[in-house]
């Protein structure tokens, strides 16, 4: 009897005893208590209120750019589509609208730089300088009009368009005549693009504005109209 006392009372059966304590400790302390969930659903929400405003600039920054993108495409492709066809477009972009509406007009100076184009000299006989066609109209019947629609929470704020008598003859007989599916939107002055590749001088200043307020950043888009390039550029706070 007194033989098995001393086999339990060994150094050795003690500290397996007290291994097996601790162990039954730590397993009752591997969960999470209620105060430590909410401390640390706590810290994660002060962390979230400080980081979701600069994502949502980042996400807002990238949706300016590539609103500017679209207005650049847009006016190459117009360009491309004029030079293509032999007929001047012309491009709508309402103040305050979200959409870029595109299509051709009827335009009889089209015929005769076309003509040029083919050497036969038509301008020369009209003393080397375009003269104004008696018949223009707008849009042609049944010509399809392009729209592209700018991402969300971006908008046109200005258009600035250099005035020219080549631009002016147009757009005195075509003003009246827009097609009806253009966006809503205060009226600015359209950008045209002629068959020999030039175009309108003009600026397309794009924005990023909240509802409510009347500032936000903005991209310019410049139209260069010698050589029809169009470039976008730097975000402007």
């Amino acid at each position: 009897m007194s033989r098995q006392t001393n086999v339990r009372c060994t150094p050795h059966a003690e500290r397996l005893r007290k291994m097996r304590c601790l162990g039954k400790c730590h397993r009752r302390r591997a969960g999470l208590t209620l105060l430590e969930v909410l401390l640390t659903l706590a810290i994660m929400t002060v962390l979230a209120a400080f980081a979701l405003p600069r994502l949502d600039g980042m996400l807002g920054g990238r949706r300016l750019v590539r609103g500017a993108e679209v207005v650049r495409v847009q006016m190459m492709r117009a360009r491309l589509q004029a030079m293509r066809t032999g007929r001047t477009h012309m491009m709508q972009c309402p103040v305050n609208g979200t959409a870029i509406t595109t299509y051709a007009i009827q335009n009889l100076n089209d015929l005769t730089e076309a003509a040029d184009q083919l050497g036969s000299g038509t301008a020369l006989l009209q003393g080397g300088q375009p003269m104004a066609a008696s018949m223009q109209s707008g849009p042609e019947t049944g010509q399809e009009t392009q729209s592209v629609e700018l991402p969300e929470d971006i908008k046109i704020s200005e258009v600035r368009v250099q005035a020219t008598t080549r631009a002016l003859l147009i757009e005195n007989q075509t003003q009246s005549m827009a097609p009806a599916n253009v966006e809503e939107g205060q009226p600015s002055q359209p950008i045209l693009f002629y068959p020999d590749g030039t175009t309108s001088n003009a600026a397309v200043i794009v924005t990023q504005a909240t509802e409510g307020t009347e500032g936000g950043a903005r991209i310019v888009v410049v139209l260069r109209g010698l050589t029809g390039d169009a470039t976008v550029g730097d975000p402007i706070q």
